[in-house]
């Protein structure tokens, strides 16, 4: 009987550590974005298609994050004038994971000026 009651013990806490594990891995992913792409006008930022952050100037970044779920995500940047798909500045594809993210607008290395996007774990630094 003992045998049975720790087998039956085993399998629950093996169900709650299962659960636990796919809890974690489907809950949101609280993204920032940092704008220091050298550009004088505030861009918008769009995720799946959803307006996500706007009108956030060169220099600066965004103090509170939007959740955002993981997984494949196209990111879409543009003048914060323009709608989506009207003369877009980027458009990418980027894999949200981890608790917290770190979307990044910047200049392209030299020689180019085009703008790139990175995504990183944690906090603007």
């Amino acid at each position: 009987m003992k045998q049975k009651q720790h087998g039956i013990w085993l399998a629950m806490l093996a169900l709650g550590f299962g659960t636990s594990a796919l809890a974690q891995s489907t809950a949101p992913t609280q993204v920032f974005f940092q704008n220091i792409y050298n550009t004088p006008q505030p861009v918008d930022v769009y995720i799946d298609g959803a307006l996500v952050f706007n009108d956030v100037f060169s220099g600066t970044s965004v103090m509170y994050p939007r959740a955002v779920s993981p997984g494949a995500r196209t990111v879409v940047v543009t003048p914060w004038y323009l709608p989506l798909g009207q003369g877009d500045l980027l458009r990418t594809t980027l894999t949200v994971g981890g608790s917290t993210s770190t979307l990044k607008l910047q200049n392209a290395d030299a020689p180019t000026s085009e703008p790139r996007l990175t995504l990183s774990q944690g906090q603007p630094k």
